[in-house]
């Protein structure tokens, strides 16, 4: 999905605030994602980990060749992290947040 942040009244500020205003350059694309490398198959295990089901449910297959989204859908966050001064979080620890 694709996200533009807009500035001015509303946005990331809530109601009113002044959200974030696109660089002075002109729009720029940021990617999100989290601080460790992880591949699906590995945050179902992590999931099936915290809330007690057996790992052995995840089952990776093979990537048919007619898939459209990508085999590697990891994400580098440097710019997003220094441009804004974001942190993202390790997923294991969104997981203890979310589940406690």
């Amino acid at each position: 999905s694709v996200v533009c942040l807009r500035g001015g009244g509303g946005g990331a500020g809530g109601a009113g605030g002044e959200g974030i205003a696109p660089p002075a350059e002109g729009p720029r694309v940021f990617n999100l994602g989290g601080p460790e490398r992880l591949s699906r198959a590995d945050m179902a295990r992590m999931l099936c980990a915290r809330r007690g089901y057996p790992e052995r449910r995840v089952v990776e297959v093979d990537r048919p060749a007619e898939a459209k989204s990508p085999a590697d859908a990891s994400m580098d966050s440097a710019k997003l992290r220094d441009t804004f001064g974001l942190a993202t979080t390790p997923f294991d620890r969104a997981l203890r947040e979310i589940f406690p």
